[in-house]
């Protein structure tokens, strides 16, 4: 991910924000499944200092069976960075779905209003980066990845449909195709599955808005200026029977 000077602006601010959650003495990670070397990873290091690998064993397990809603916050701004700078987070760290569905496992809807506001700044930022990256320089990441993984946490995803349509890049119309060609949402017998199974009601609205008006206007518009096979078979895909 490329990631803008307002991406990076929205990390600092959730340093600001959840400054407040100190690193407790002990987690509390699950004695069945975690060494008290585990634990010392986490202690090692200043928190901005923790790296992917550092912190990939904890991010898996952090409220389930490591923690609590206050350590994930503590830990929460430099989880939320690493997304953003590391290549792939689903090679070099975790998926984006499972990262930030920690969110509802730690009622974040309850949080106080100010972070809720940081955590809704960071995910539109992140999101904007995500749009004007390469396809290519991302791994095996791309747009359902995100999308989904935001999806985990907000109930409502046409915020996030909005900010593509207005993104004029062309990475953004890749991305599209990618969304439109690789998943499966605009099939007939297209079901949630996987990470989506447990958000129905948000895989559906991504499937209403790809077979919409708005989605074909974009497809449309790229094609006078550029010609792509992925392009030219997401228009046909779209095309109205």
């Amino acid at each position: 991910m490329n990631r803008t000077a307002d991406c990076a602006s929205a990390v600092e601010a959730l340093y600001t924000i959840f400054e407040s959650y100190s690193l407790h003495a002990n987690t509390r990670a699950c004695p069945c499944c975690h060494t008290p070397a585990d634990e010392g990873v986490l202690h090692a290091k200043p928190l901005r200092e923790l790296s992917a690998k550092d912190l990939q064993m904890y991010t898996r397990d952090a409220i389930l069976v490591w923690g609590s809603e206050a350590d994930f916050k503590h830990f929460l701004p430099r989880i939320f960075e690493l997304m953003t700078i590391v290549r792939d987070p689903m090679l070099d760290f975790t998926e984006p779905p499972w990262v930030f569905a920690k969110l509802r496992l730690g009622h974040w809807e309850n949080w106080a209003i100010k972070e809720q506001k940081a955590v809704r700044h960071y995910f539109a930022t992140a999101w904007h980066s995500f749009l004007r990256s390469d396809p290519d320089n991302n791994g095996f990441t791309d747009s359902d990845d995100w999308i989904c993984g935001i999806g985990q946490a907000e109930d409502d995803l046409r915020p996030y449909f909005a900010l593509w349509e207005a993104e004029k890049s062309i990475e953004a119309v890749r991305h599209l195709c990618s969304l439109i060609l690789d998943h499966a949402f605009v099939q007939v017998d297209a079901r949630a599955q996987n990470f989506w199974a447990d958000r129905k009601t948000q895989w559906a609205q991504v499937r209403q808005w790809l077979s919409g008006d708005a989605v074909r206007q974009i497809l449309n518009d790229a094609s006078s200026d550029w010609r792509n096979d992925a392009l030219d078979l997401a228009i046909q895909v779209l095309r109205p029977v």
